[in-house]
């Protein structure tokens, strides 16, 4: 089998990941950790395919900094809402619930 190398424009490797090297989008369940690969050009599915349960949970609070705060996490920060989601951040590129969205 042939292994597939990722490098950028720089010339430096990159980690091979399943969008850049097979094209699929892993959708890992968040209650089944089950395993629901999509084309990276098509919709996500809405529900997992092994426990029936939402793979698209609220992400509201999810830590954005490349260096969080250690303190932060120690004392709770970061935590993500996990209520369904029905729309999208766009700015920060991550689903969000009802409350969270503003609707």
């Amino acid at each position: 089998m042939k292994r597939f190398q990722a490098r950028r424009g720089s010339g430096r490797w990159t980690r091979n990941t399943i969008e850049n090297s097979l094209g699929l989008h892993p959708g890992i369940c968040p209650s089944c950790n089950g395993f629901n690969p999509t084309p990276i050009g098509e919709t996500r599915p809405d529900t997992c395919t092994h426990c029936g349960g939402l793979l698209a949970i609220c992400a509201h609070g999810r830590c954005t900094e490349p260096f969080p705060d250690p303190a932060t996490m120690r004392s709770g920060g970061y935590r993500e809402c996990g209520k369904p989601a029905i729309a999208f951040d766009i700015e920060h590129r991550w689903p969000v619930c009802a409350e969270h969205a503003g609707i």
